[in-house]
Order: structure tokens, then sequence, then C-alpha cells
């Protein structure tokens, strides 16, 4: 399950479930089902902080049923990924002044406060979009793999 905890939009279950057709599926929340939740994935837009819970599904067949590992939804945008430039304060904003520094240092080769080092140019891209496109972004966990996975907290991409 991935969940975009830092601006608590969305998040989407997805099982891996293999077994002798056909599959039976029931999504719970906290240990209780949810009601009419019975798809292979789920998935939630305008995810509030009464979402927050531990999410498992039961899938069964023929053969019985088995349980998935909890997942946990939280409502702590501290716990999304910050982007490494975002660091005086690390609010989910890239400022002028962190985006000076940043570029900085990658021209120098110098080390940074958070990895990777050296600094990679495509860190250094999504960083200058980031702050192009208004300063604040959030972590989307379906946009790609970092630094893809930090996006424009208004437009999206």
């Amino acid at each position: 399950m991935s969940a975009n905890s830092s601006a608590l939009t969305r998040y989407r279950g997805t099982n891996l479930a293999t077994g002798t057709p056909p599959l039976s599926y029931q999504w719970r929340k906290n240990g209780q089902p949810l009601a009419g939740q019975t798809g292979a994935t789920r998935s939630r837009n305008n995810v509030q902080s009464g979402d927050a819970g531990n999410y498992t599904v039961v899938v069964s067949n023929s053969a019985g049923q088995v349980t998935s590992n909890p997942a946990t939804l939280t409502g702590d945008p501290a716990a999304a990924p910050r982007h490494p430039a975002d660091f005086n304060p690390p609010d989910h904003r890239i400022t002028l002044e962190e985006m000076v520094a940043y570029d900085a240092a990658w021209k120098r080769g110098q080390p940074w406060p958070e990895g990777p080092h050296p600094i990679p140019l495509d860190y250094l891209i999504r960083a200058a979009t980031l702050y192009k496109r208004g300063e604040t972004y959030r972590h989307d966990p379906t946009a790609g793999e970092a630094p893809l996975w930090w996006v424009n907290a208004l437009e999206g991409r």
C-alpha cells in the first residue's frame, strides 16, 4: 500500500495474492470489514485524517483464506520524504535561498547535508522545477521513483 501522507489526498492499496481462481477479496481497516470494498485493489481519493489506520485484505478461494500483513496509513506530513534541497526549515517548500544553495553545491561538487552524494543532475532539475512552479511540493509515490515522486502541491506533476 502506498500513501500520500504529505497532502493526505489519496492512497492506493494493491495485493499480490495468487491462487486458484476465483479469488475473493475483503479489505479491512483496523480489523473491521470495509463495506463494498471487495476488489483486488483499493483506492481512495480525498483521504482525511480519520482514514488513518491499519489496512489489510483477506483473500479467499475454495482452498481457504489468507490475511495480508497490515499497511499503516498515517496523517503525519512529517513522515513523507522531503526533497534534499528542502533544508531550512524542512517544510515541503523549496525557497529561492534553498534553490541557490543547492545549485551552488551541485556546481562545486560539494557535499550536501542530505544525500544522495554527489547531487545528481535530475535532483537539481526537480528542485528547480518545484521552485519555479510555486515552491510547495508533496510526495506522490505513484509518480515514480525519486526525484520524480516530489510533485508540485497544487498542479500534481
